[in-house]
């Protein structure tokens, strides 16, 4: 079905009847619902898709309320609007070309400042979306063809965005040369097309891999939403630097950087203190443990626990701030908060499922942190110190 077709059918008295059902039954029991009737599960599938997106892409859908998700998975690789106006706005230059278009929220969010984006997407589903969804930018030139054709085509630009799909066959992969397209391959045209080029890679990347393989010549930015790395970016030209930025629930934005050399050096282990501090997402990845240590004067409590302690309070620390109650040995039960606990386990030879299970602890939130200090297995318990407390 056409998207100006598709989005037409969602207007419609069927469309606001099947998005009821959808919203209430879920898109299974609706779709069973309509078996015989394309029309009307096809209308389903995308208001499930809505539904989706709606958390993901709120800003978005607010300001292109006419916006369709082609499919499922262009939803679950793109980027959240919040990360994507972050780099639109850390980018500079005029003129973008997104070599990997997919469901264009990154292209919309450079077209959104008055960028002159290309969309460049070798998918024609995708594509004849995009020209649906971008209708009311001009600034947005999309183009069904591959990254290679383009470039061949000797265009330039200030910016080269890449997304490469790391499906390879239906597996996936964390390595730049299982990547499609192959932007090793690629490499000698990009660097022709524009001076600087950004990669958009795994969470799951290894940073050591990144830092062999491009030495100093790349900046390494790594990206937290909600808890999670949602994206690292390999950015070039660059200076060595790594970056990890996380936006906490009010999307206020906390930063740390240092150099790519400095990667996993190991800060100083001391006894535990009246605080403890898990790092973000985004700092965890980037295990710049020693920048943080000698930054915010703050110690290990064991070697690759990466949970820090200090005694007085650390108000900027990058992370989720405890203040410690009390310490015991492992399994003392008056530890325990008979309201549930929230459990870290590091260092430690149990999980966190398997203490919950053997000690039967609720979920909760109060923290349980069981782990080495100083060569001896210890539980900690401590409570949150929240934002409006500092």
């Amino acid at each position: 079905m056409a998207p100006a077709e598709l989005y037409q059918f969602l207007c419609s008295d069927k469309g606001e009847m099947i998005k009821a059902l959808v919203a209430e039954n879920g898109l299974s029991s609706t779709v069973l619902r309509f078996a015989n009737d394309a029309e009307a599960r096809a209308i389903a599938i995308q208001w499930d898709l809505q539904f989706r997106a709606a958390s993901k892409i709120p800003e978005l859908l607010n300001r292109a309320p006419h916006w369709l998700i082609p499919t499922k998975q262009s939803l679950e690789q793109s980027s959240s609007d919040t990360l994507a106006l972050y780099k639109a706005r850390e980018t500079s230059g005029s003129i973008l070309a997104d070599l990997t278009g997919g469901m264009g929220v990154d292209v919309w969010a450079h077209a959104s400042l008055g960028k002159k984006v290309y969309y460049i997407e070798r998918d024609a589903f995708l594509a004849e979306f995009a020209r649906w969804n971008f209708q009311n930018h001009p600034n947005v030139e999309v183009l069904h063809t591959d990254a290679q054709t383009w470039l061949e085509t000797g265009t330039s630009c200030d910016v080269i965005y890449i997304d490469p799909d790391r499906r390879v066959q239906s597996k996936r992969s964390f390595l730049l040369e299982d990547a499609s397209p192959n932007v090793l391959e690629l490499w000698p045209k990009l660097s022709v097309a524009s001076e600087k080029i950004c990669l958009k890679l795994s969470p799951m990347v290894d940073l050591q891999y990144l830092i062999r393989a491009f030495s100093e010549a790349s900046n390494i930015e790594i990206l937290s939403l909600d808890n999670d790395v949602k994206e690292v970016l390999l950015q070039f030209p660059g200076l060595g630097r790594i970056r990890a930025v996380h936006f906490d629930d009010k999307r206020k934005i906390c930063e740390l950087e240092t150099n790519q050399k400095d990667v996993n050096e190991v800060p100083p282990v001391g006894k535990i203190g009246d605080y403890i501090y898990e790092p973000y997402p985004a700092m965890m990845k980037s295990g710049c443990w020693q920048t943080m240590a000698v930054k915010y004067g703050v110690v290990q409590l064991d070697t690759q626990s990466h949970i820090f302690t200090s005694s007085e309070l650390v108000a900027d620390f990058p992370g989720k701030i405890w203040k410690v109650e009390n310490t015991a040995k492992p399994g003392t039960k008056n530890l325990i908060d008979p309201e549930g606990m929230h459990i870290i386990c590091r260092n430690f030879p149990l999980r966190a499922p398997d203490l919950r299970k053997k000690y039967r602890i609720k979920e909760g939130t109060t923290l349980l942190l069981a782990t080495n200090i100083l060569g001896a297995k210890t539980w900690v318990r401590a409570k949150r110190v929240c934002s409006e407390d500092l």
